[in-house]
Order: C-alpha cells, then structure tokens, then sequence
C-alpha cells in the first residue's frame, strides 16, 4: 500500500522534540485587480451594461489599511470633450465576496464618486478579497459617442509607515443611437458575467448568486417572465443532477406576482413573475438562485444554462440565457474523535488482575467521489510504560461497531491488536459516507506492573 494514497491520518499519541530556526520573511503588502470576463481595461456599453471586478490585497505586516476609489480621469467624450458620463456610471459591492474586513459599498448601485473609502481590513490586518460590479443606468438617456476615463484603486496602510500602492484601472463606454433603445427585459448576474456559479465549499453566501431582471417596456396587455432549464445539469463524467440541486425565489415585486417562496428551479417552463392585468409591471427584481444539499452527490463540475422567456397572449419569445455552473468539489475526509476528548488511547492507573479497560474512538468518513474505499489503522508498537515495559499483545483487543455505515467490517468480534497496518473497515462499491466506532480493551495481566500504557496509533482513508 503506498503512502502517497493516504488522503488524511490523525496520529494519536505523537510525542516529538522539535527545534524551530527563525525564518525571515520581506513585507508583503499589495493589490492587484482582475476583471470578471478577462483583460484589464472596463468596457460597457447597452449590451453589456454591468461588468465585475475583483480586487484582491496581500499582506503579511499586520497592520489594518484601507482601499480607497479615486476617479482620476472621468468618462469624457472622445469627439466632444465637453461631454462627459458622471452619476449615470455607477457601482456596486457584492455582498459576502469579502472574508474579513468591512467591504463599505451597498448592494445597490450608487454613482462612482471620487475619494471613497470602498473597504477597510479588521484591526488584524488580514488579507483579502472582494468583488464589485461597475456599470450603467439609464443608458438611453447618454448621448452617443465613445466616452474613456480612469479609476484608481489605492491601497493605504493605517497607522503603518509601509508605502501606498495604487491600482489603474482603464475605463471605456461606447453608446451608439441604436444602442440607446432600451431592450424589452435586461437580464445579468450580480457577478457581472453571463454566468450564475455556485460552489457548496466557498462561503456560505457563496453558495447563492443574484440575477438582476430590468423591465423596460411599458406594455397595456398582461405578460409574463418564464424561465427554464433546458438541459439536466452534468458533469463531465456524465452524472446529472436533480432539480432540488438548485432552487430560487424572487424578490421585489409590488405591482406584480412573483415566485416570492423557494421553489426547485426544473426543465420545465416556471412564470417567475406576471405583471398586473393592465400590463403594470415592476421595473427590476432580484432572482436568487440557491444551492441544495450536494452532501450526497457524486463530485464534478456541472453545467447547463437557464433561458428566459416573454410571454403574452400565450405566445412566447426569447429574452436572454445564463449559464449555469456548479462546481461540486472533491469531498475525501476522515475525522477521528476519541469519546473522551483527549485524542489519544490510553490506559491510566492498570493494577494486576485489576478490572478491564476500555478507551473509544469515533471514525468518521465524508465523501462524495463514488469511489470505494477503506480505513486502516497503523500500530508502531505495543502498550508501554515510560520504562518501555511492553503488555504481552493478547491483553490488548479491539473490537468495531456500525454506527452509520454501508461496508464491511472486520472487527465485528473482539481479536488481538497487531502491530503493522491493519484494515478496519471497507465501504460500499459507491463509496457512500461512514460512521464507525472502535473499541480497544486492556485487561491486566497478573504480572503487570502498575504505571501508565500508551500506544501509538495512525488511521488512514484509502481510495481503492
């Protein structure tokens, strides 16, 4: 069995003498950017009126600092200088994208001002990373023409003497006469990208993301928003998800009626909204699309895309698409719990032909791989003293109880603990979650001398 296919080993018992040399480390201190579909310069334009940015900042000096917004150049008109976009370009913070710090901008678009602190770090100074969403409002409204500017981002130490580091980034806005006119429903993801992610494993608020539905058209009739998903979401192994893996709500809706409990997203045609028999309709809602339980689904990255449709008068047209991402990552854990809470097997106070002893310890497998595998367990060495004073291995058992578990197990009954690598317990072919107890018992043989017995002991999870 080789050791580069253990995944995860607790070591009860590890005594060791450790010697620690200093390691000087150079002060970390920086921020870098990227932009959610890629290169470095913002574009927008009625097509594409939000897109994401992230920032992120590396520190190791811990000391608190602050991230401020600068506008060093504003978006002018490259034909008309005198004409320049100001509270029409606008911007947003996502809530949650940061871990530590205070992320200071509200979820709602407001316009970008210069000299505004965006972030401040806890008082430990950790590092971290957030995201923001700039873009346009009221797009119509622009006069056409092809608009450029400049936004720093300055990276400023709090009470440190550690130099400011600023970040450019290029800003670009094309708005053509066409491109004035309002779609009937624009449609983005709170990311600014065309795609809606989820992952189980990142934060909890993570595990959701916000779809931004605008309307725009004014109608007199009644119409409504439908979505679906066309195709099952899979892997790239050919795994599927059911439709509880993903469920959403929609929020804000008055003049209208809105899916406003959460509800499976399915393949089948959903209305989302229905505006009020005149055709009076809200101008925007929020989609939140919410991750289901994936504890128990097999790992993989899945994809399908959800379509949106206009409905009136029974007939139905096309609005826009998302894709759809879940990123169900690898799931390989085993944990280990010894019922007394001291992580270790031990035997304290033994007396010859004194009463038998029992210490117990809780193996515990996650996994989500389909794989089958097995738990073993590794003794070095007998039970002794500090004198090194072995007990004679027949006085030393072990024993393995189902708690929740699909396998076999090899300890049913009581046998001898042996020294070497010994298999526990082997799961199902699918691999599914375990819970096992095992059980290990000292009886006193009649010559033992008093004193206290310790083992050590390694448990490993092994894929098959």
């Amino acid at each position: 069995m080789r050791k580069n296919k253990y995944l995860t080993a607790l070591i009860l018992i590890l005594s060791f003498l450790a010697v620690s040399l200093p390691v000087l480390a150079a002060d970390i201190f920086d921020l870098t950017y990227t932009l959610t579909e890629g290169g470095y310069q913002l574009e927008l334009n009625p097509v594409n009126l939000y897109k994401g940015v992230n920032l992120r900042v590396d520190t190791n000096i811990g000391r608190r600092y602050e991230i401020i917004q600068r506008i060093i150049q504003p978006l002018t008109s490259k034909d008309n200088p005198g004409v320049m976009i100001q509270d029409n370009f606008v911007v947003r913070g996502i809530s949650g994208s940061n871990r530590f710090g205070n992320l200071r901008f509200s979820t709602g678009g407001i316009a970008v001002r210069s000299e505004d602190i965006i972030y401040v770090s806890d008082s430990a100074g950790d590092a971290d990373n957030f995201s923001l969403v700039y873009g346009l409002i009221n797009a119509e409204n622009l006069q056409p023409g092809y608009y450029s500017g400049r936004v720093s981002f300055t990276l400023n130490p709090i009470s440190s003497s550690q130099q400011q580091i600023t970040r450019i980034l290029e800003v670009y806005v094309s708005i053509t006469a066409q491109g004035r006119e309002k779609p009937r429903v624009e449609i983005s993801a709170s990311s600014g990208s065309k795609s809606i992610t989820l992952n189980p494993k990142k934060e909890k608020n993570q595990a959701k993301e916000e779809v931004f539905i605008k309307i725009n058209s004014t109608e007199k009739k009644q119409f409504s928003i439908v979505q679906f998903v066309p195709e099952p979401m899979e892997s790239e192994s050919g795994d599927i998800l059911d439709n509880q893996a993903v469920n959403f709500i929609v929020r804000n809706a008055e003049k209208g009626v809105s899916t406003n409990m959460v509800s499976a997203l399915t393949s089948s045609p959903q209305k989302i909204y229905t505006s009020g028999i005149d055709g009076s309709a809200d101008n925007s809602l929020v989609v939140t699309y919410i991750l289901g339980d994936l504890t128990a689904k097999k790992s993989g990255k899945y994809k399908s895309r959800v379509q949106y449709l206009w409905e009136e008068a029974g007939a139905q047209t096309k609005i826009d698409s998302l894709e759809l991402l879940i990123d169900n990552e690898r799931i390989f854990n085993l944990i280990v719990t010894p019922a007394d809470q001291k992580y270790e097997i031990e035997f304290r106070g033994l007396k010859p032909l004194g009463q038998p002893k029992a210490s117990e310890v809780i193996l515990e497998v996650t996994s989500n791989t389909g794989k089958p595998y097995q738990i073993n367990q590794e003794i070095s060495s007998g039970l002794v003293n500090k004198e090194g004073l072995e007990i004679p291995a027949q006085y030393f058992t072990l024993r393995t109880e189902n708690i929740n578990s699909k396998g076999n197990f090899k300890f049913l009954e009581k046998q001898e603990v042996k020294k070497g690598n010994t298999i526990l317990f082997v799961s199902d072919s699918e691999g599914a979650p375990a819970k096992i107890k095992v059980i290990y018992e000292l009886t006193s043989p009649v010559d033992l001398k008093a004193g206290d017995y310790l083992a050590n002991v390694t448990y490993s999870l092994l894929e098959m």
